[in-house]
Formats: structure tokens, sequence, C-alpha cells
């Protein structure tokens, strides 16, 4: 995290969610993520946006984040720059899936789903090398979803 006394590395990921309300945005986060399933990541993601939506969330379910998802695929925005929220280091932006005629391995044309990320980071706690690293192995993920059981 970026904090007016320099950068602080810390062990574990609290992942922030970004939720749209009627009246703005709020982050509530997943403390300790890195340490989850993806199930339970889903659930607790779900739950925390449902409760936000409601006004039910507590104030240490906004605070401490580490790293921030916001999606705009809801809407017709397919790319965007989304901004960090100090003190974090990092925000993955995910735009709306789209579909693309393309030419596959055989040179024939057919349709395939794409997906645009976007991730802002800062580069005095990260370069950009290892930040195209982190999108190349969540892009993998991405595509071949049975990696998953072995992380």
């Amino acid at each position: 995290r970026a904090l007016e006394d320099g950068i602080h590395q810390y062990k574990q990921v609290n992942l922030g969610i970004a939720t749209a309300l009627d009246n703005g945005l709020i982050v509530p986060v997943i403390h300790r993520a890195d340490k989850l399933s993806i199930q339970a990541l889903a659930y607790q993601a779900s739950d925390l946006s449902k409760r936000a939506r409601t006004n039910k969330l507590v104030s240490e379910e906004l605070n401490g984040g580490t790293f921030t998802i916001t999606s705009l695929g809801t809407t017709a925005v397919l790319n965007f720059n989304p901004v960090i929220n100090v003190p974090e280091v990092a925000i993955l932006g995910i735009g709306k899936t789209y579909t693309k005629l393309e030419f596959n391995e055989r040179r024939e044309i057919e349709e395939r789903t794409k997906l645009q990320l976007s991730l802002s980071f800062d580069h005095r706690a990260l370069d950009g090398y290892p930040a195209a690293l982190f999108l190349t192995d969540l892009v993998n993920v991405i595509e071949n979803p049975s990696l998953l059981v072995l992380y």
C-alpha cells in the first residue's frame, strides 16, 4: 500500500469489490482474500455487494483494501482506465464482453467472445513487466478455468 511514509508490503490480499450504488460508488473489502477458495470469494463478493446496496455494511468492511476489482460489464463500455483507490497500489478494470469474428488455427472464421482488462498500478510499488505478467496469468486462468484447481 502507498502510505504517506512510503510503500508498505502486506502479507495478505484484501480485495476491494467496487460496487455501484444509486448515489455513487462504494468499495467493500474481502479481507484475506488470498486464503479463500474461489467459491468462498464469489460468495463473499456477492454478499458484500448486496449488503452495500442495502446499507448494511460495517465500517471494517470498507477499510484495509490492498487491491480492487471494478467492472463496467453491465454497461456498453468495453474498455476504461480505472483510478487507483489510495492507499492501494492497483486496480483491475473489467469491461463488457463482446463477440468478434476472428480466424482460428485452421484459418476459418469463427465468432469469439472477448473481454478487455485494464490494470492501473502505482509504479512506485510495481514495475510494468510484473504487472503484465500478472495480467498474462489472469488471461490464462480466464481462458482455461481448470487451472484454478491448481492454485
